[in-house]
């Protein structure tokens, strides 16, 4: 008979896998104060490491993998698209618009990269009356910079909410537990 596998749950110490539907994402460095957005999604949280065949001197049998670096895969982040007309949501509209490059609409050589952050929050039922909830843990990405900005369809034979998608290259990550 085939053993089933199952998770124990310890509610009283906190010991139980961590739920995905509650986080926030912080740009950091992007305006005077730092902006905590909303997003319906985070995708793309990856790292994988490459490696080089090296063969043995002596011996033919066998070679050895050695890493020589990480690549990251682009996160995506999908929200609806906001309502506020307050200086912070204009500063990322516009870093987010102009793929990181524009000032006052003229085109410079240079990309403004930003630290972001994911951080996951614990749901349990006072953070939903807490203003800051409990973080649970941390990705940050360092010298992010938006790829492309894609608008979903306006259709008026649907209600459908107007989702922006956006993706964003960074060069590395590192992840906190708190």
């Amino acid at each position: 008979m085939a053993k089933i596998n199952t998770v124990t749950v310890d509610v009283e110490n906190n010991i139980y896998p961590a739920y995905g539907f509650f986080f926030q994402v912080n740009f950091l460095d992007i305006s005077s104060s730092d902006l905590n957005t909303r997003f319906q999604s985070v995708n793309g949280i990856s790292k994988t490491s490459k490696s080089k065949k090296i063969a043995n001197g002596g011996y033919n049998d066998y070679e050895y993998k050695l890493p020589i670096n990480a690549s990251y895969k682009d996160i995506t982040l999908k929200r609806g698209i906001i309502k506020s007309n307050s200086d912070n949501s204009k500063n990322i509209i516009h870093w987010l618009e102009n793929l990181g490059f524009s000032d006052n609409g003229v085109r410079k050589s240079r990309i403004k990269t930003i630290p972001v952050e994911v951080i996951l929050l614990n749901p349990d039922k006072n953070s939903f009356n807490d203003n800051d909830p409990k973080q649970i843990q941390k990705w940050s990405f360092y010298h992010c910079y938006p790829t492309s900005v894609v608008i979903s369809e306006f259709n008026s034979q649907k209600s459908d909410i107007a989702i922006e998608t956006l993706t964003l290259a960074y060069s590395n990550y590192i992840r906190t537990v708190l």
